[in-house]
C-alpha cells in the first residue's frame, strides 16, 4: 500500500509529518485528512481560525498529491489540487 503524509500548514508555518500512514488509496488518504481536521478542531476548540490552515497531502517522494482546506475538510470536500471548488 501506498504511504500518504499530512503536512499542516498555517499561513507561512508548516508542521512536517514525519511518519505517514499506509492507506489503500487518495480518496481514502483525503477522508484520512478530513477526520484529523475534525480531531484537531475537537481538540483546539474555538482557537482555531479554520480559514488559514490546510493539510498538504503528498506521497514518499513530496509530491503533493492533494490539500484538504480545514473549512473543506468539515464538509467532505478534500479535493485534489486543480480541482474545481
Amino acid at each position: 500500500m501506498p504511504r500518504f503524509y499530512f503536512h499542516i500548514i498555517e499561513g507561512e508555518r508548516r508542521l512536517e509529518d514525519e511518519d505517514g500512514d499506509e492507506l489503500s488509496n487518495l480518496d481514502a488518504a483525503i477522508e484520512q485528512a478530513e477526520q484529523i481536521i475534525r480531531e484537531i478542531l475537537e481538540e483546539e476548540e474555538a482557537r482555531v481560525d479554520v480559514g488559514s490552515i490546510r493539510i498538504e497531502i503528498t506521497e514518499e517522494a513530496g509530491e503533493v498529491l492533494a490539500e484538504v482546506d480545514f473549512e473543506d475538510g468539515l464538509t467532505g470536500n478534500g479535493l485534489p489540487p486543480g480541482s474545481i471548488h
